[in-house]
């Protein structure tokens, strides 16, 4: 893909290439509980004193539930689910393709469009949004409702300057009716572009909207002092992070000299301020709505379009002959550190910036050849150096081999490191433009803002070395540098906030013949490039899409056995719920597995007493606020005396895992009324067994109890 320009192709080789990167976890996360918001719509009564279902919830804001509960009614939960899930990552991809390639072809850039595609995918893995402690990967890949709102807001792009405006936001609104808090900001930025008389009257609406939080009405209030779920307060990591976001867009709208394109980073610019500014307004004076709308997630809107957008500036600055001025490299380094978006990259940066400056290293200060090359190899050595000891330490830790010991008391130097080895490309990237060595210049940028690629700096620094190495061997280089980069972005692959082994830890056979076979390929496409018979180059860029799509059948589902079994189970609970004699769920306690209560409530697709999820949402209900704290203390004390939340899902195993301990809190529950009836795999002789049920798929017997009589507790 980085050697055609073929549309065909670009959308083959980039839609693949994102699957691969995109991975299916089934229903984990936040798609559990999109699932149950699904069957809720259908089946309500199902979630009869269900906490998260009892005050309100948050799907009564979106179109999703019904959309999705169809797919689940043709195709059943398991299919249904990696069905949709594909086909919403697909629609990702595609359009993310079709936004960087209009913008290409619109500013210029055509000739670059499969370098493009295959950076934007590259620099947007493992990429995070969000504020506190409350953060969600750019490119995600569950089934939830704000991944569907991406795809229209990319959509929305991709048509953003197309002659019929309305196109647009007709994709804006729907990503908006998908996820409003999501895609509601994309509303704005087309207001704020074709209409921009509208930027001030909203912009000081948005100013002084804190204030009406004294109107105390509805949700123009805030937040009581015994309410008051604060996850997403931002610090000052959030504030560096977004003010980087803000000085470069203002950046773009002030060197672009496109105008459509500048006027684009002015829109953006405002909108995401508003955002930046609702987000630590509503946080730090705890107002409802504002809170409440989560204005943090303009972020993700800010930073899709970097990639492109400063792709346009770097193609304007280096294409033409004038000399590079401190403004242009002060732009270089700001678009890295944007796309990089971390908090201490602009700080490591903005000292760059003021060394290059201060030394003057391009204009009036002579410096060696000979004292360049020297920091080169010292960079180098440092490189491999770092990512030696990286790699020792994470082996130790993450699979016990070597000095475990020694690892630990390391544990934060490779860190530290990377503060450094931020500095040095930094810097060498800023010798490489001022040098016109534009292609080290970018291996070495890549690296700086992502650091898995790491691999790609390393082999920079030697082509800037050995300038006149032998054509043949560089392609060797290159085609080994791609696979082993590519074999990094897949080593960097795991769940979010969860373990889960890599595509290569898990298959290392398949690994090693897919990343032997794509080096051969890159390698044949290298060699033909430029060769007279130059139309067999499409032998090997077909054997390449045939590559990936074995890949992609062979590793696309990253489900482990236990996870994709307990889904297919899901399937005989869908129309009809588990022991279903029992009207009021909330008063059924699960202990199944020891799944209970961490995973209840979807693997049976039914409401229960509670479950490691019943607090979400709670930021918009406060009874729910109230009663599902009050429901896991009781759960974790055996009293009704409110506890700290803090790590319950660890408190709540060890609990789980004691017979005795568990019998004990069933007893007081059904003292108290809590709960009526108690469910589990286990068998309990002081217990009335009311029925059970066989799980074909799990092979399990799961049995319902009623509460023990009075003489047994």
């Amino acid at each position: 893909m980085l050697f055609v320009n073929n549309k065909i192709v670009i959308f083959f080789l980039g839609g693949l290439f994102f699957l691969s990167l995109a991975r299916y976890y089934g229903f984990d996360s936040d798609a559990a509980l999109y699932l149950l918001q699904a069957v809720n719509h259908l089946y309500p009564e199902r979630f009869l004193n269900d906490v998260p279902f009892m005050f309100g919830n948050q799907d009564s804001f979106s179109i999703f539930s019904p959309f999705i509960a169809c797919v689940y009614r043709l195709f059943g939960v398991n299919t249904g689910g990696l069905l949709a899930t594909f086909l919403m990552l697909l629609a990702w991809g595609v359009f993310s393709i079709t936004f960087v390639l209009k913008w290409a072809e619109r500013f210029g850039l055509k000739r670059w469009t499969a370098l493009l595609v295959t950076v934007f995918f590259s620099l947007l893995l493992n990429k995070e949004y969000g504020s506190g402690c409350f953060y969600l990967p750019v490119m995600e890949s569950y089934l939830v409702a704000r991944v569907f709102s991406e795809v229209f807001v990319l959509a929305g792009l991709a048509c953003f300057f197309c002659k019929n405006k309305f196109v647009s936001l007709v994709f804006f609104a729907f990503a908006a009716l998908m996820h409003p808090l999501m895609g509601g900001w994309a509303l704005p930025l087309w207001l704020f572009f074709h209409y921009p008389r509208a930027r001030i009257p909203i912009a000081v609406l948005a100013l002084i909207s804190p204030l009406s939080g004294f109107l105390h009405a509805w949700r123009l209030d805030f937040y009581p002092p015994d309410w008051r779920p604060m996850y997403y307060t931002p610090g000052v990591k959030e504030f560096v992070e977004y003010s980087g976001l803000l000085l470069f867009w203002f950046f773009m709208h002030r060197e672009l000299k496109n105008p459509s394109l500048s006027k684009f980073s002015l829109s953006l610019l405002l909108v995401s301020f508003i955002g930046f500014y609702l987000q630590f307004a509503g946080c730090f004076s705890a107002h409802l709505l504002l809170y409440q709308a989560q204005p943090f997630r303009v972020q993700w809107l800010c930073l899709v379009p970097v990639v492109p957008v400063f792709a346009i500036y770097l193609h304007g600055i280096l294409s033409s002959d004038k000399e590079l001025s401190s403004i242009d490299y002060c732009g270089i380094l700001l678009g890295m550190c944007a796309i990089a978006n971390e908090s201490w990259v602009y700080i490591v940066s903005a000292i760059t910036i003021l060394a290059v400056y201060l030394f003057k290293m391009y204009k009036k200060t002579s410096i060696e050849q000979s004292s360049i090359d020297i920091f080169f190899i010292a960079s180098l050595v440092f490189l491999i150096a770092g990512s030696v000891l990286g790699n020792f330490v994470q082996l130790a830790l993450e699979q016990g081999l070597g000095d475990v010991s020694c690892a630990v008391s390391w544990i934060s130097v490779p860190e530290k490191i990377a503060y450094i080895e931020k500095a040095m490309l930094a810097l060498l990237v800023m010798v490489c433009v001022g040098q016109k060595r534009h292609w080290v210049a970018f291996a070495l940028a890549m690296s700086f803002c992502n650091h898995d690629l790491k691999i790609a700096a390393m082999v920079a620094i030697l082509f800037y070395l050995m300038p006149n190495i032998s054509p043949i061997f560089k392609k060797i280089l290159i085609a080994l540098t791609i696979t082993i980069s590519f074999a990094e972005l897949l080593a960097s692959l795991d769940e979010f906030n969860a373990i889960q082994s890599t595509p290569l830890q898990g298959h290392p056979l398949l690994s090693a013949t897919f990343l032997s076979l794509l080096f051969v390929f890159l390698l044949w496409i290298l060699m033909k490039k430029n060769s007279a018979n130059g139309k067999f180059i499409w032998v090997p860029v077909f054997g390449t899409i045939l590559l990936f799509c074995w890949w992609n059948v062979c590793e696309w589902d990253a489900r482990d056995d236990s996870q994709a079994d307990c889904e297919r189970q899901m399937d005989a609970f869908f129309e009809t719920p588990l022991f279903q004699q029992v009207a009021d769920r909330g008063k059924i306690l699960f202990a199944v597995e020891n799944e209970a209560p961490m995973q209840s409530r979807i693997n049976f697709l039914t409401g229960a007493f509670a479950d490691a999820s019943i607090y979400v949402g709670e930021v918009f209900y406060y009874n729910q606020y109230k009663e599902s704290n009050r429901r896991r203390s009781m759960l974790l004390r055996g009293d009704s005396v409110l506890t700290d939340m803090t790590n319950f899902e660890e408190k709540i195993y060890s609990i789980y895992q004691n017979p005795d301990t568990l019998f004990a809190r069933v007893g007081y529950l059904c003292r108290a009324g809590e709960i009526t009836h108690f469910v589990t795999d286990k068998l309990y002789a002081a217990l009335p067994k009311l029925d059970s049920t066989y799980l074909d798929v799990r092979k399990i017997a799961v049995y319902l109890y009623g509460c023990p009589t009075e003489e047994k507790m």
